[in-house]
This record gives C-alpha cells, structure tokens and sequence, in this order.
C-alpha cells in the first residue's frame, strides 16, 4: 500500500475516533471530553442552536441534563478528504429517555409518564488540521426523522446498577474514555 494511502487511511481512523469520542462525551455528560472534539472558533448549527461550538457545549448539557438516559449511534462515515480539510457525513440515532416529571423551562418535557425520543439525522462536518490534528471547524446537525413514545419496559430497571449506563464518573467506561 502507498504511503499516500497509509496517510489517507490514517487521517479517516482520527476523524472516526473524534466523532466517536463526541457521542461518548454527550452520553456520559463530559463536558470537557465535548469540547476537545470542535477546534476553539469552531461553528455548530443543530437543533435551534446556531452559533460557537463553544456555546453549544453549554447548549447541549442543558438539554441533556434533564434526560433519563440518552444514547447516541453513529454508522460508518462518509469522508473526503481535501489536504488539511475533510467534509464529513455521519448517520446518527439518538435515543432519549424523558422522564415523567421535568423541571420548568426543560427542553423535553415529561407529561406524567417516561417518553421515549428517537431521532434519526446526520452531521454535516467540516473538520480541519491544524497542529496535526483534526477537529470539527463546523457542524451542522440534520434530523431527518423522530419518533416519541411512551417509553417500554424491557426488563432495563431489574439490571444491576453496576450493569447500566450512568451519567459521569459512576458509569463504567468513565475512566477509560477515548480521550484525545
């Protein structure tokens, strides 16, 4: 294999692990994780939010906060790369658990009884190297489909605690998180 094809396959493996560090980060509430995949002048539109990565982060915790539980799926990406710029497209699934009661002023609000809120879209990427490293330079967030139920029980709560997904350091995979 070239050394151009090496390169090239090198530089999709450190987008994917950015785009996979990024659902990590939301799903286990590290904002400091989130904020290490978007360079610092970084742009995101998503979701009624259009303005800096930055103030999305903020953004992003004030809606998730809220939430049960969330889980973010992403499929294989598409990249093409173009020097030090790379235009990205990644198929998401995000599922939300709603609880049945929210705070006033929650961006999901719960109606007596646990919603389940799925929604299927894409990230629109533009990431740029800087430094040798590649980050989003911008985003934009597309939902192509959703989905709100009530939410099933599927046996979830008879698990043992330490055998489902928690927010922060008490899950699991909070200690060994893809960090950059």
């Amino acid at each position: 294999m070239s050394t151009e094809r090496l390169a090239a396959a090198a530089d999709q493996l450190e987008i994917i692990a950015v785009l996979v560090r990024y659902c990590h980060a939301l799903d286990r509430r590290d904002q400091a994780l989130l904020a290490s995949c978007f360079h610092p002048d970084s742009t995101h539109r998503h979701g009624g939010f259009d303005g800096l990565s930055a103030d999305f982060l903020g953004f992003a915790h004030n809606v998730l906060v809220n939430l049960d539980m969330t889980h973010h799926h992403l499929s294989a990406p598409l990249i093409r790369l173009e020097g030090d710029v790379a235009h990205v497209e990644s198929y998401f699934t995000a599922t939300h658990r709603i609880p049945a009661v929210t705070p006033e002023g929650a961006a999901f609000v719960g109606n007596g009884a646990p919603q389940d809120l799925v929604i299927g879209g894409r990230y629109v990427d533009r990431f740029e190297r800087c430094s040798g490293v590649w980050l989003i330079a911008h985003r934009i967030g597309v939902h192509d489909w959703q989905r709100q139920t009530d939410a099933a029980e599927n046996g979830f709560s008879l698990l043992p605690i330490e055998q489902r997904g928690r927010h922060g350091p008490d899950d699991p995979a909070w200690h060994v998180p893809p960090r950059p």
